[in-house]
Formats: C-alpha cells, sequence, structure tokens
C-alpha cells in the first residue's frame, strides 16, 4: 500500500469517526421533522440555552455519550431553546435542560433538569439502554463483560464531573453576590449625588 492510499484510508476512518461522534444543532421545526421525526432513528434530544450553567456542565458528558460504540445507532441532537423557540414551546420545554427521548417519530420519555451532574452519564445510558436497544451480539456480550473493569474509571469520571458542578454553582453564587454590591455602590452614589444636588438647590436660592 503506498503512501497516498494510506492517507486516504486514514482519512476515511476519521471521517466516520468525526460522523458518529457529531451531536447534531437542529435549529428550526422544518429540521426537526426532517432529521428525526421522519428519519425514524432513534433519537435523544436535549433542549438548552448558552446562560444554562447545568447546561454547559452537562455538554461534555452528552458528547461523550454520542461517542461511545454503543450508541452508535442513536442519533444525538442539541436544540437551543433561544435560537429556536417555536420548536421549544411546541414541545413544551418548560426547564432547562429537557431531555426527549425519541423512538420512530415519537415521544417515549421526556427528562427535565439534572438532580446530579455526576450521575448524569448513568443515567442516559440507563434510559438509552431501555428506549433503544439494539441486537446484541457475542462480541457485544463479551464487551458488556470487559466494561465491568471500567467502573473504577467512570467512578472517577463521575467524581470529576461531581466537582465541575460545584464549581458551576459556586461561580454562579458568586456572580449573584458581585452583581448585589455593584447594585448597592450605585444606589449609594445615586443616593448621595441625590443629597448633594438638594443641598445646592437650598444654596441657590
Amino acid at each position: 500500500m503506498n503512501a497516498s492510499v494510506k492517507v486516504s484510508v486514514i482519512g476515511l476512518i476519521l471521517l466516520a469517526s468525526s460522523a458518529q461522534a457529531a451531536v447534531i444543532t437542529i435549529a428550526n421545526e422544518a429540521d426537526y421533522n426532517t432529521q428525526v421525526v421522519k428519519s425514524g432513528k432513534p433519537t435523544i434530544v436535549k433542549f438548552a440555552a448558552e446562560w444554562c450553567g447545568v447546561c454547559k456542565g452537562v455538554k461534555k458528558p452528552f458528547e461523550e455519550l454520542s461517542k461511545e460504540d454503543e450508541f452508535a445507532h442513536v442519533q444525538f441532537v442539541h436544540v437551543n431553546i433561544d435560537a429556536a423557540k417555536s420548536l421549544s414551546d411546541k414541545h413544551n420545554v418548560a426547564g432547562i435542560p429537557t431531555f426527549i427521548y425519541v423512538a420512530k417519530g415519537n415521544k417515549v420519555k421526556e427528562d427535565v433538569g439534572v438532580s446530579d451532574i455526576g450521575s448524569f452519564k448513568e443515567n442516559v445510558r440507563g434510559n438509552l439502554r431501555k428506549h433503544f436497544p439494539k441486537a446484541q451480539t457475542s462480541v457485544d456480550a463479551d464487551l458488556d463483560s470487559a466494561s465491568l473493569e471500567e467502573v473504577p474509571a467512570q467512578q472517577a469520571d463521575a467524581e470529576i464531573l461531581k466537582q465541575e458542578n460545584e464549581k458551576v454553582k459556586a461561580q454562579g453564587i458568586l456572580d449573584t453576590i458581585v452583581n448585589f454590591f455593584r447594585w448597592l455602590v450605585l444606589s449609594i452614589i445615586t443616593a448621595i449625588q441625590y443629597i448633594i444636588d438638594a443641598i445646592k438647590g437650598l444654596f441657590s436660592r
């Protein structure tokens, strides 16, 4: 095999890998109907927003799940509720992140919010296995047995995600405190300026 052929083969492998790993972003109802409803493929749809701290916390684990071979038959879809408001309204998205599981164009399950980012991936795995099962071969069974050895690594990932979640919460509290003090200082300055203007008004008479 010459060098050019090797490069082509490697390129095809990388292309296939990136295609599998991609989380599809849908911006409107027409795309949703085409890629989710009419495609008939098992799909998990994540409704989220850029300003949502929890949404940011689950973004990476959601993408990591989309790369797992076990769920190569599942579509992973992201919808920004601000960019696709009509689509989120149609699905009555009241809280974010919201996860909708669609099988053959029909919603089979809906989860709103994330109680614990540390256990997020395992919870989603359980739902995907329950609602989007695939025919298991003997090779798959061997892989499942081998995956038991990865439990300590998964627990370590869960601990890291938990710490990241705590950091996100702490940052949110800090931002709230900073904004409060900014408002307080601005209010004091405004009040002082008002008093100064009132005193000037008295002496100018």
